[in-house]
């Protein structure tokens, strides 16, 4: 059983990002791509979301969005653009692909040349609720003052700080994207939806909004999941539809029917770890009658949790079998983990 991995450094900023093939009845990296940041000189994130479009793997960074080869795996292409920030995961199915560009709370649509087609803009359809803008306004206010303080390092390669930017992106949801203003190196950090994972399915595609809990639907602009904690990965194998919860370390797992585009009941949900401070759940696949997380290490970590893991599942208990720890010469972080066996048979 063959396994590709995104990592990055996580707690400190380096200038590449790691793929990994991993033989993991060998627990062995079989094969490694290192690959140098063109438009950050470095980044804490490393490589974040990956998935398959047919035979080439799509990777994103920060701020770029990588193609792939794979058997040897070999870079195609790096691309990037001025509208691109804190992008989290990308997609393709046929002639489409869909970027999560996080920073901006939207999703950009691009066509199989890799040219923008439309934004799907997040903010005024999800993210306009009294509730949940005052918990946004708070976490503002929070993490101004920790840089005010100086205890907010990270990120310091976003040298512009927009004013009152979700008071902007809440009031005029495209006010940044309809420009041509160079937004790579803007720190929108706390966003307001923080979209981190896109999962075409049919002819529809989902997205997981991490700090409102749901899963919305950017055909219908509706909202197909709820009460999710704050989601990170969404993917579908079979009638199963897997969720992985950052808020309490939860892999939560419902029925669904693609065909008819709804989320059914809960049918499992466990929790990974014992204690939020052994990391930070990121990144699902499921193969066979196995299940494979990752886990991050968390800032502030204390030192015998410093390390970051992929554990495997039982499909059908979540109970946790084996687990592997990532030499942290690769980084602590894990963003994606796919199913590669028969690519590299």
């Amino acid at each position: 059983m063959k396994l590709i991995v995104t990592v990055g450094p996580g707690l400190s900023p380096t200038p590449h990002g790691h793929l990994l093939l991993l033989d993991w009845q060998a627990r062995k990296v079989v094969a490694e791509f290192s690959y140098a940041h063109r438009v950050y000189s470095q980044s804490h994130k490393g490589l974040t979301g990956a998935s398959w479009h047919g035979e080439r793997l799509l990777v994103a960074t920060e701020a770029e969005l990588l193609e792939f080869s794979v058997a040897p795996l070999r870079l195609i292409e790096s691309r990037s653009f001025h509208f691109l920030n804190d992008v989290h995961h990308l997609a393709a199915r046929g002639d489409r692909i869909w970027v999560c560009n996080t920073g901006l709370d939207c999703v950009e649509e691009l066509d199989a040349a890799w040219q923008p087609v439309t934004t799907h803009h997040l903010v005024k359809p999800f993210g306009r609720h009294p509730q949940h803008i005052l918990a946004l306004l708070r976490e503002d206010i929070r993490k101004y003052w920790y840089r005010l303080r100086g205890r907010y390092e990270f990120y310091s390669h976003l040298t512009e700080r927009p004013v009152c930017r979700n008071v902007v992106k809440l009031v005029w949801q495209n006010a940044y994207r309809r420009n041509r203003r160079e937004l790579r190196y803007c720190d929108f950090r706390p966003h307001v939806l923080h979209p981190n994972h896109v999962l075409p399915l049919e002819d529809d595609v989902w997205i997981t909004l991490f700090r409102t809990g749901e899963i919305v639907s950017l055909r219908r602009g509706v909202t197909v999941a709820r009460g999710l904690g704050h989601p990170h990965d969404g993917i579908v194998s079979g009638d199963e539809l897997f969720v992985t919860d950052c808020q309490s370390n939860r892999l939560m797992v419902y029925q669904i029917d693609p065909s008819k585009r709804t989320v059914g009941p809960c049918i499992a949900a466990r929790s990974i770890t014992r204690h939020l401070r052994e990391g930070f759940l990121r990144g699902v696949v499921a193969v066979g009658d196995r299940v494979f997380v990752g886990l991050t290490a968390r800032r502030g970590r204390p030192t015998n949790f410093e390390s970051a893991r992929i554990i495997a599942l039982k499909r059908q208990s979540l109970e946790p079998v084996d687990e592997w720890i990532v030499p942290t010469k690769f980084g602590r972080q894990v963003f994606s983990i796919l199913d590669a066996g028969q690519r590299f048979d």
